[in-house]
């Protein structure tokens, strides 16, 4: 499966996804090369693609700004778009496993269903943070999460604009770990095992046992 490129007539440029079962063998066209398909429906082709951690692959999750929809058959086949996220802005989907998941969205708390994507409900824990802006770190394990991020109006009140958050309740409550954290611009985290490493701009990396 790949990500191709086709100029329009009105000189637009527009991407969109095909794919191939048998590594580009087939029926060959003097003109146009290997055949090739349509991976995605129309209203899935501008989409992101992602698996769960859970299934090894099985299942393909398509996010586009108004859709999630999924495949069970490698792209072959696609679901309806999921009900409840109707209206919403979807962003990056996240997945912990089969039931949990979050979606995020921009401006806005996160979204998390915890029966599969059958009902959606928003995170108002995350509301203090909404409209800032922030990365979310799930961990290996599925048991934490972490969010961070840096609010520039805190700045300008000579308070501490960074913040680093961490819940083990699917994203019900946070425990503030901000006191730990030495840098003034925090950068990206990553879990590694039981540990998540935080970077920072010019300050180094810092890196704490969690779990």
């Amino acid at each position: 499966m790949g990500v191709a490129h086709r100029t329009s007539a009105s000189g637009d440029a527009k991407q969109y996804i095909v794919k191939n079962s048998n590594y580009g063998a087939g029926e060959f066209d003097n003109k146009l090369g290997w055949v090739w398909g349509a991976a995605l429906p129309a209203h899935l082709a501008a989409c992101g693609l992602t698996t769960s951690p859970v299934d090894g692959g099985a299942k393909l999750y398509a996010v586009t700004p108004t859709c999630i929809a999924t495949s069970t058959d490698e792209g072959a086949t696609w679901s309806k778009c999921w009900a409840g996220l109707e209206g919403q802005a979807v962003g990056r989907l996240i997945i912990k496993d089969e039931q949990t998941m979050f979606v995020l969205r921009k401006g806005a708390v996160p979204l998390r269903t915890r029966d599969g994507g059958g009902s959606w409900r928003p995170l108002t824990s995350f509301a203090p943070i909404a409209s800032v802006g922030f990365a979310f770190d799930l961990s290996w394990s599925g048991k934490t999460i972490m969010v961070h991020g840096v609010d520039q109006a805190k700045i300008a009140q000579d308070k501490k604009a960074v913040f680093v958050w961490r819940s083990t309740d699917d994203g019900e409550s946070f425990v503030d770990e901000t006191d730990d954290v030495v840098s003034t611009h925090i950068a990206s985290g990553y879990w590694y095992d039981d540990t998540f490493y935080l970077t920072s701009s010019g300050q180094g990396i810092m890196a704490k046992v969690f779990e």
